[in-house]
């Protein structure tokens, strides 16, 4: 999915339809994988595994800032 986000976003770069198209699927598929990522965390802390809060705040950051965008690119797509 790496690649795939990179195309997106190189296409973005040169203003291409298709980074236009990419680009909420990629929103959506960071948000979520982000997010189960975080969740993974959090629940190793519960288990008492050693986990980093600056990590866990990272990656709330990264979830709060594609909501944004994905909010953002749902209203221009109306």
């Amino acid at each position: 999915y790496i690649p795939a986000l990179l195309l997106t976003a190189v296409l973005l770069w040169r203003r291409k339809l298709l980074g236009y198209l990419l680009a909420g699927p990629s929103l959506v598929f960071i948000t979520l994988m982000v997010t189960v990522i975080l969740a993974i965390f959090l629940i190793m802390g519960s288990q008492g595994m050693p986990t980093s809060i600056g990590i866990e705040a990272f990656f709330a950051i990264i979830i709060v800032v594609s909501l944004i965008l994905s909010i953002l690119y749902i209203r221009e797509v109306k």
